[in-house]
């Protein structure tokens, strides 16, 4: 049997964060898409959302690290989907 070690739970860490920030967007975008409604929405903050995603993926990509580019990676594409 393996003991995780400590650089394991510190990924393991990173992707449970950076999962439970990626999905906060999922309940807007069902919301949205079911009634079609947009108004109520700020794509200011949206397009902050994608901004500030692109960069940490960028920095993820640098610093070859998988939780950041994966947690970014999705978190940006549902963050995209919003503003389109």
């Amino acid at each position: 049997m393996r003991i995780v070690g400590a650089m394991d739970m510190v990924q393991i860490l990173g992707l449970v964060a950076g999962a439970c920030t990626s999905l906060a967007a999922v309940p807007q975008l069902v919301k949205t898409w079911k009634t079609k409604e947009v108004e109520n929405i700020s794509m200011k903050m949206f397009l902050f959302y994608v901004v500030g995603m692109s960069m940490w993926l960028t920095y993820g990509i640098i610093k070859s690290d998988l939780p950041i580019i994966i947690t970014n990676a999705i978190a940006l594409t549902f963050h995209a989907l919003m503003l389109f």
